[in-house]
Formats: C-alpha cells, sequence, structure tokens
C-alpha cells in the first residue's frame, strides 16, 4: 500500500470472475486499499489461471500481450 499502485493484478486459482467480485468489496470497503488509485478507479485485475497460475508453455506471448493491455495509459 506505500507503493500506492496504479494497477492491482491479482493471481488465483479459484473462479476469476468471484474471486474479482470478492476482492473488489473488500477493497472498496477497507479503508486502508480504497484510498489507493487502483481500487478508486477500478484498476483491479484477476489474472487468467491458464496464463499465470501455472506455466503457460506456448501461450506465453499471449500472456504478456494481456499484460500490456492491463498496464497501458
Amino acid at each position: 500500500m506505500e507503493a500506492s499502485p496504479d494497477v492491482i493484478m491479482i493471481m488465483t486459482h479459484g473462479n476469476s470472475e468471484e474471486v474479482q467480485k470478492g476482492f473488489v468489496r473488500e477493497m472498496e470497503g477497507n479503508p486502508a486499499w480504497n484510498s489507493l488509485a487502483a481500487v478508486r478507479e477500478g484498476r483491479i485485475h484477476v489474472l487468467p489461471a491458464e496464463l499465470f497460475g501455472t506455466n503457460p508453455g506456448t501461450r506465453v506471448p499471449e500472456a504478456v500481450k494481456l499484460l500490456t493491455e492491463l498496464l497501458a495509459p
């Protein structure tokens, strides 16, 4: 939190959509998190497990492309 990230990316092995909703809800309701620009501006992303939770192998270019899109201004 001291770094005040512009984007928060989360890796999980569960249902990405449900996990993201839970994290967003928790972060928005917690004063320690909701002061961060990433939380205020909705830049919280759960990374797809098939690209980041396991060895993506030949899908590395796909993973890099997604990161580029998420981090683009």
